[in-house]
């Protein structure tokens, strides 16, 4: 390898540790309970890259189904899908009572409980907003509990621009949910999580594993 391959590899791999959402979009807080060694974690991505009204994700990983989201947008709108915009690219105007649904398969094994880590990049729109986000499943007998972590602006990301995550927790784990974000804003990137959590005695020998895995490693 040349002296100046080298040097962009190091230069490479250092802006991908400084900043993560190069990797898997807006991902910049990651959940503290993703492993990628765990079979049952799942995440999709959006960046919107084209004015499709069922947008596929962009990427990720999910090994039960990959289901498009759905953009409502509200019909007052005469160009819902904005290409370039605020220092940004591929942008959904969610104002004025648009919405976007997103259908997510993961785990259908009976679980305690499910958690979903939902991350967006967003601004409001000119008369004020912010990101809402609301649960279901398909049918009734689970419990749904949002949980609000933080927000923070992306001056390195997008100038301007916000970055939101939320928590859900399901209670028992369904083997789908389909999410709801709305709340007047222009939603530029979404990335979803979700981690089924085991029964106790499944959790403790998971991290005996993964303890061993590591010291091998």
């Amino acid at each position: 390898m040349t002296r100046l391959a080298c040097c962009a590899s190091i230069m490479l791999a250092a802006l991908i540790a400084l900043f993560p959402g190069f990797v898997r979009a807006d991902d910049v807080n990651r959940p503290p309970w993703y492993y990628p060694e765990h079979a049952d974690n799942t995440y999709q991505m959006w960046e919107f890259s084209s004015s499709d009204l069922n947008p596929s994700p962009d990427g990720g990983k999910n090994i039960y189904a990959w289901l498009p989201a759905t953009i409502h947008p509200a019909p007052s709108l005469d160009t819902p899908w904005l290409a370039t915009d605020a220092n940004s690219n591929g942008i959904w105007d969610l104002t004025n009572g648009g919405y976007i649904t997103v259908p997510v398969i993961d785990d259908p094994t009976p679980r305690p409980e499910k958690r979903l880590w939902v991350q967006m990049t967003w601004l409001p729109s000119l008369t004020g907003g912010f990101p809402a986000l609301t649960a279901s499943t398909p049918v009734e007998g689970f419990s749904i509990g949002t949980s609000f972590a933080q927000t923070d602006p992306l001056p390195l990301l997008a100038t301007g621009w916000y970055h939101s995550t939320f928590e859900i927790d399901i209670w028992p784990s369904p083997g789908s949910e389909t999410l709801k974000i709305g709340g007047n804003i222009l939603l530029d990137e979404l990335v979803i999580d979700t981690y089924s959590t085991p029964e106790p005695a499944t959790a403790a020998l998971l991290v005996l594993g993964l303890v061993t895995l590591r010291r091998r490693r």
